[in-house]
């Protein structure tokens, strides 16, 4: 059986992805630095509402991490809303504010 050069890379990207996911910590770490940088950002332009906001969920966040195959996602919360959303794959993690508004319903 002869397995074609396109499949053994998706395999071997697959493989790499479970094993160089980023481990709970990474995240912590990553979620913090983002919640450090916002509070900054907002203080030096006197954006009380988004200095307030990242103020309070760097202090009083929780965390939801979820470890998928190849990727994992960590969620801070701040009184059971989502504040914050980082993804991690192949030892990276990015991290974005969650949009606060709810999606137009038809």
């Amino acid at each position: 059986m002869k397995i074609s050069i396109p499949f053994s890379l998706i395999l071997i990207a697959l493989i790499a992805g479970y094993f160089l996911k980023p481990s709970l910590e990474a995240h912590q770490k990553a979620a913090d630095a983002w919640l450090e940088t916002a509070q900054s950002d907002a203080a030096s332009k006197l954006n009380l509402g988004d200095l307030f906001s990242a103020g309070a969920a760097s202090a009083f966040h929780s965390g939801i991490y979820e470890d998928d195959i190849v990727f994992s996602r960590y969620t801070v919360t701040v009184s059971g809303a989502p504040y914050l959303r980082c993804f991690g794959l192949f030892t990276q993690v990015r991290c974005s504010k969650v949009d606060e508004k709810p999606a137009a319903s038809q």
